[in-house]
């Protein structure tokens, strides 16, 4: 156990808020159930927190059961943002991570639902005048998933044309795919590639199954292309 951990878990003993301070050291050292068990030490005592201190439990929570990720950690999550959505109910990265978190996470994925809290984000966000990538990319990739996929594309493509990422790219070449344009998703897919590789060549971790994710659909779209020229072909 590192030296700063040692002087957080010694002050937690008598104040449970550092429990929170441990979670973050323990995440930051990939000990993740370590994490977990901390937070959910200091949930035991939610009733007597003030509200700033509940909100950064709840996020705090919210977001190291998706790290995690464990069978069960998805409904936890769900169940955290939805008391933080209790307190806060136009908090638009809450609202994203919900419908992240229902529309990939949850099995199976609750799609419809996860569009009322996309659509919230979006509304929220074009109101405030802002223009939010992420919050771009999920709500297309939601209203994609929903089967409105032609207005899914158009969010996408403003999503990666504010700033291109590997979800964007990755989530816009699926919608090419159901609209049968393969040829369309696999530069999509290329540009996904890409972006895996600046982020590794600088340190960064990219999520093994968001990589499987792209080469899954990369073959796909391969497929999908000679079968449209054999068509042609014929």
């Amino acid at each position: 156990m590192d030296e700063a951990l040692a002087r957080v878990l010694e002050r937690a003993k008598t104040d449970s808020r550092w429990l929170i301070t441990a979670a973050y050291l323990y995440q930051g050292q990939g000990q993740l159930d370590q994490a977990v068990a901390s937070i959910e030490k200091v949930m035991a005592d939610f009733a007597k927190f003030d509200g700033g201190t509940q909100r950064n439990l709840l996020r705090s929570a919210g977001t190291l059961y998706l790290s995690r990720n464990a069978p069960e950690d998805p409904q936890r999550a769900y169940d955290a943002y939805l008391k933080l959505l209790d307190l806060e109910p136009n908090d638009l990265a809450v609202l994203n991570n919900m419908a992240c978190l229902l529309a990939d996470s949850m099995k199976p994925p609750r799609v419809a639902e996860a569009r009322k809290y996309s659509q919230r984000a979006y509304d929220l966000m074009v109101s405030a005048g802002r223009n939010e990538p992420l919050l771009l990319d999920t709500h297309g990739w939601v209203l994609t998933l929903n089967d409105r996929v032609d207005e899914g594309i158009d969010l996408l493509r403003q999503a990666i044309a504010a700033k291109p990422f590997t979800e964007g790219h990755y989530h816009l070449a699926e919608a090419y795919l159901k609209r049968a344009y393969p040829q369309e998703a696999e530069k999509q897919l290329e540009l996904a590639l890409e972006e895996v590789r600046k982020t590794e060549e600088a340190k960064g971790l990219v999520p093994e199954d968001l990589k499987r994710k792209i080469e899954d659909a990369k073959l796909r779209a391969q497929q999908g292309i000679e079968k449209q020229q054999a068509k042609a072909a014929s």
